[in-house]
């Protein structure tokens, strides 16, 4: 879901593809703007289609400027750390690599993201983000816990 699913379809720029792994109901996305301080950061995606448009956007743009981005993005990303607590979790997706532009130059592909997800019917979905956080790796201790906290408000 936060990988092969997710390259596939930004390398064919079909949203389609990966539409089931949200949660569209009260999905939200925070933009860290690559700073480590949360008071900056802005709710960028109040609704999950205006997250839809600018992720179609990105995939767009990188379809149109490089070589062959299934691979490099493969090669390209990882998922650091999630912590799993019952039927919610937090998952840090690192993307750190480098694919050929068509003019033969080397584009950086870069990126670190939260993906907040939710066990739904036995399939984990993706119920919000953090886009953009700075390169500083987080500490998913208090997220977990943090996670337990929202999990018996939203229960409440």
């Amino acid at each position: 879901m936060l990988i092969r699913r997710n390259v596939e379809a930004c390398a064919r720029v079909d949203w389609d593809l990966v539409a089931g792994d949200f949660i569209a109901e009260n999905f939200m996305g925070l933009d860290a703007g690559d700073r480590s301080d949360p008071d900056t950061w802005t709710l960028t995606f109040n609704a999950l289609t205006a997250y839809r448009d600018s992720w179609l956007n990105s995939a767009r743009t990188l379809t149109d400027n490089t070589g062959n981005l299934r691979e490099a993005l493969l090669d390209a990303t990882v998922l650091q750390q999630v912590a799993v607590t019952g039927d919610s979790a937090v998952a840090y997706k690192v993307v750190d690599g480098w694919v050929a532009s068509g003019d033969g130059s080397q584009h950086h592909l870069s990126g670190r993201s939260l993906h907040l997800c939710r066990k739904v019917h036995s399939r984990w979905r993706i119920q919000g983000l953090v886009v953009n956080l700075s390169d500083s790796k987080p500490d998913m201790t208090p997220v977990s816990e943090g996670i337990q906290y929202l999990v018996q408000q939203w229960q409440a």
